[in-house]
C-alpha cells in the first residue's frame, strides 16, 4: 500500500486543519505578527529543534546501516535549520540559552 499526501489529507483532514490553521500562522502570513510573539516562537522552536536533533541521534544509534543515508541527510538538514535559528537570533539580539516554556 502506497501512502500519498492526497490519501493522508483525505483520511486526516481534521488533523491537518488543526496543524496548519492557527492565528499565529495566519498573522505571520499576513505580516502582522507582533515582534515579541515571533521572537518567542523563534527561541522556543530552536529548543524544539535541538531536542529533535538529539532524538534523531538516538534513532541513528539503533538504526540498521541501510537507513543511515536517510537519517544522516536529515541530520544535515537539521544542522542548517539550527544555523538559521542562530543567525536570526543574532540578528535580533536574542539569547537562545533560555528555558523551555510549559505546554499550558
Amino acid at each position: 500500500m502506497t501512502i500519498t499526501c492526497k490519501l493522508l489529507l483525505q483520511n486526516h483532514a481534521q488533523d491537518w486543519q488543526e496543524a496548519t490553521v492557527h492565528p499565529f500562522l495566519e498573522q505571520c502570513q499576513l505580516g502582522i505578527i507582533q515582534l515579541q510573539q515571533f521572537n518567542t516562537w523563534l527561541m522556543q522552536d530552536y529548543l524544539f529543534v535541538v531536542e529533535f536533533t538529539r532524538m534523531v541521534g538516538r534513532v541513528l544509534a539503533s538504526a540498521p546501516p541501510q537507513h543511515f543515508d536517510v537519517i544522516l541527510g536529515g541530520l544535515a538538514a537539521l544542522k542548517d535549520e539550527l544555523n538559521w535559528f542562530q543567525e536570526k537570533a543574532t540578528e535580533r539580539q536574542l539569547n537562545l540559552n533560555i528555558k523551555k516554556q510549559s505546554n499550558l
